[in-house]
């Protein structure tokens, strides 16, 4: 017999998209799963729409109901619920290829790995792909991948390292990510795409994503702590991706803070690299040919951005900002 997959998916005032998301999983292929679904204090009628799902699929569909505590924190409620071999997430406005967890099953077996990463489609409502993000086979191609899903993981090697979301603002999904990179010697790449990402421009996650102009720091600091000894990732790939993660940061309040803001930041955040990452500026993954993996366009932007005098850094923001 197939092994049990968990569905884990917070839900939070999605009951325009919940319907398709659950479907699309009932839907597939692979058929021995179980769908974990929490809902995290909505206030519209997602968890109404929960309890008819449930009702009609009682042996797939378990769902649960909690005030409102945050995604990291719903995620971490969901793991401690799973009882399949292997684990996955989702979000609960985004929907998912028919043979989506079958192929994922079985790459995680045929590669013994502890961890399987795919890219995801970014598509409209209709369907439309807008773009692909797809991986490849080298070391670094993981961490252009931090989100929660379009991935599979042995649920036993998420428990036995104590592997948690962070329960802060912005970024808890990378907190996971990249701690299990660390765990494990046996996190694998694929460039299947099975996931798709929706854009939905009056979702919660989305609204949330564009208003908010929240502090990294705990996320980056979080990382550090956690991650105090590299086993499996190597130093230089922890602090390229938060010197990128930062560096990103900016490119995403340039278009809601005034100028002076956007300087004010920026001048914060290289402090913060030289008081946490004192030797960042000669990172061996620092150019335009790498990290190998990651798109050249952004090797060039990190580079450029540690690289230039501050007065050329806020040149190339405010342009950025301009045309952003």
């Amino acid at each position: 017999m197939s092994e049990k997959v968990s569905i884990v998916i917070p839900v939070y005032n999605s009951e325009a998209f919940l319907e398709d998301c659950v479907e699309c999983i009932l839907n597939q292929t692979y058929k021995n799963i179980e769908i974990i679904l929490i809902d995290d204090g909505s206030t519209d009628n997602s968890y109404q729409i929960l309890e008819i799902l449930q009702k009609d699929h009682p042996s797939i569909i378990r769902i649960y109901h909690q005030e409102n505590m945050g995604t990291g924190a719903t995620r971490n409620r969901g793991i401690l619920y799973a009882v399949g071999t292997y684990l996955m997430f989702a979000d609960n406005d985004d929907t998912m290829s028919p043979d989506y967890i079958e192929t994922m099953v079985n790459l995680i077996k045929k590669t013994d790995s502890d961890m399987v990463v795919g890219g995801c489609h970014r598509v409209t409502e209709s369907g439309k792909t807008i773009f692909k993000h797809r991986l490849n086979a080298h070391a670094w191609s993981k961490f252009r991948m931090t989100t929660p899903w379009g991935r599979i993981m042995r649920t036993r090697f998420v428990l036995e390292n104590h592997l948690k979301f962070g329960e802060f603002v912005l970024g808890e999904d990378a907190y996971f990510t990249i701690s299990a990179y660390n765990a494990s010697p046996k996190i694998v790449t694929t460039d299947y795409i099975g996931y798709h990402w929706v854009d939905h421009p009056k979702s919660v996650s989305n609204t949330v994503q564009k208003q908010a102009v929240s502090d990294p720091f705990p996320l980056l600091e979080g990382l550090l702590n956690r991650n105090e000894v590299c086993r499996n990732i190597t130093k230089n790939e922890l602090d390229y991706f938060i010197i990128k993660y930062l560096m990103f940061h900016l490119t995403h309040i340039a278009k809601t803070v005034t100028t002076d803001q956007l300087y004010e930041s920026m001048q914060q955040y290289f402090e913060w690299l030289d008081s946490n990452l004192p030797g960042y500026m000669t990172n061996q993954l620092l150019g335009v040919f790498s990290p190998k993996g990651e798109q050249v366009s952004i090797r060039l932007f990190v580079w450029l951005m540690v690289k230039m005098s501050m007065k050329k850094k806020r040149l190339l923001m405010k342009f950025f900002k301009r045309f952003s």
